[in-house]
């Protein structure tokens, strides 16, 4: 080639293969970064970068992609980096090939030294890094700089620096991220739902439980929440209400109307047959709002678990929809959470700690249904909140029985656990649950709030 001629646009393509084949990388990698990394060396040819085009040295140091890699993963090894994490960090992001080691390394230290005081290490932010490669190349003075503007905008929100940083670790493109653009994200959702109540601090912390939606623009917000209002509107639903609900299981603002519509529509159809309608899942959902992200079939599987454990017991489908519709907990708890709090309540039945009310006795004594546990069920099956409780809720009334002495009745199971417990405490000698347990107190009493069956008083210091 004469000064004259032009240099052939793909003249580095053989030392940039040559160069990845040194490195444990598939062959679809090496596709996906190829591309990528001759682009930047033919800019680097060009007359846009030099004076003169055709003059970038095929021998470059700028090649040496295999022991720029290993020593940046050198740099990193105590803190957990690999080779085959920091590969594909490089292929998402072919900068880290031709990168300086001593810059990448330099990049996540300086951050990690500007908020270590806060918390944060080098193993967590090279995590996030790993997520969102573009970290490696940014000078700490950026990251920084997008930290503290978000904390300092967002300061009469209450944010701190730890709350900024745990976020970003969730969601790492918040640390590239412009506070302008995060301040301009989220007072446009609010304006947009101000005649809704939305208020900044409402949205703000609904922000930090799905970080996602600090980068999701007010229009997709808004087209998410108006999108499902729209679609049941027959059923009475209104921006409001899932509004309200979005507020409560933040990743609503981030999913798409139709796929929420699916959900609701999917699990009315599946349970059509035993009376389930659509206006009844979506309101059991405003009162349970995760139950707008979950699938179908996950609340099918549940609900059918459960029936087929105890189907001898008399439980129908039908009759458990209606409960789960009363309690919408008992869509999305797992079968073996209900399972287990149902036999925790067979056996206090049976060793007495509580009665059925007078006209569940009557249909037991009567010899039907078959099952001893049929008449309990049936119970349940009217007071369903029964099977939310907690099991040590649960095992705080046989204590209660024990304990006091007090006859069995149906409101040793259905009393609320804050009149039980104070029943509890001034039979054990303490008549003021404000005031701390002192130690020489009765041993009992000081067993059931250590191991957590009353949480309504606690030890003394």
């Amino acid at each position: 080639m004469t000064d004259d001629e032009p240099p052939h646009p793909d003249r580095f393509l053989p030392r940039i293969r040559a160069e990845l084949d040194k490195l444990p990388l598939s062959e679809e990698q090496k596709a996906r970064a190829i591309p990528k990394i001759l682009a930047r060396a033919q800019f680097l040819d060009s007359p846009s970068a030099r004076a003169r085009a055709g003059h970038f040295a095929g021998d470059s140091g700028y090649f040496d992609f295999a022991s720029k890699i290993q020593a940046a993963v050198a740099g990193f090894a105590a803190h957990g980096l690999t080779m085959d994490a920091y590969l594909r960090a490089a292929v998402k992001h072919s900068q880290l090939f031709y990168q300086s080691p001593a810059t990448a390394i330099g990049n996540i230290a300086g951050v990690v030294e500007r908020f270590a005081a806060d918390g944060l290490t080098a193993r967590d932010y090279l995590k996030a890094a790993l997520k969102q490669p573009t970290l490696f190349t940014r000078s700490p003075a950026t990251v920084a700089g997008h930290i503290a503007g978000m904390t300092e905008r967002f300061a009469d929100e209450g944010l701190t620096v730890q709350d900024c940083l745990r976020s970003a670790l969730i969601y790492p493109s918040l640390f590239a991220l412009s506070p302008a653009t995060v301040a301009g994200n989220i007072a446009g959702v609010v304006e947009w739902f101000a005649a809704d109540g939305l208020t900044a601090r409402d949205y703000f912390r609904a922000a930090l439980k799905q970080p996602r939606l600090f980068s999701f623009s007010p229009a997709t917000v808004a087209a998410n929440i108006t999108g499902l209002a729209e679609r049941f509107a027959a059923h009475g639903l209104t921006a409001g209400d899932y509004l309200r609900a979005a507020l409560k299981q933040p990743q609503l603002f981030t999913q798409s109307p139709g796929t929420i519509a699916a959900n609701v529509v999917g699990v009315a159809d599946r349970f059509a047959a035993h009376g389930l309608t659509a206006g009844q899942y979506l309101q059991a959902a405003l009162q349970r709002p995760s139950l707008f992200a979950m699938s179908p079939a996950r609340i099918a599987a549940n609900i059918a678990a459960i029936v087929e454990q105890f189907d001898r017991q008399g439980l129908s489908t039908t009759d458990y929809l209606v409960a789960a519709v009363r309690n919408p907990p008992l869509f999305c708890q797992s079968p073996a959470t209900i399972a287990r709090h149902m036999r925790l309540i067979f056996d206090l039945y049976d060793d007495a700690v509580f009665t059925l009310p007078g006209n569940a006795r009557q249909a037991e004594g009567s010899g039907s249904p078959p099952h001893r546990h049929a008449p309990v069920i049936a119970f349940l099956l009217k007071k369903p909140v029964l099977l939310s409780l907690e099991d040590k809720n649960l095992l705080l009334r046989r204590f209660y029985r024990e304990l006091t002495g007090a006859p069995p009745s149906p409101k040793i199971l259905t009393r609320s656990r804050c009149q039980i417990e104070a029943d509890l405490l001034r039979h054990l000698g303490h008549d003021d649950p404000a005031r701390p347990v002192p130690k020489d107190a009765n041993p009992v009493l000081i067993g059931l709030i250590r191991d957590g069956y009353i949480k309504s008083a606690r030890l003394a210091d």
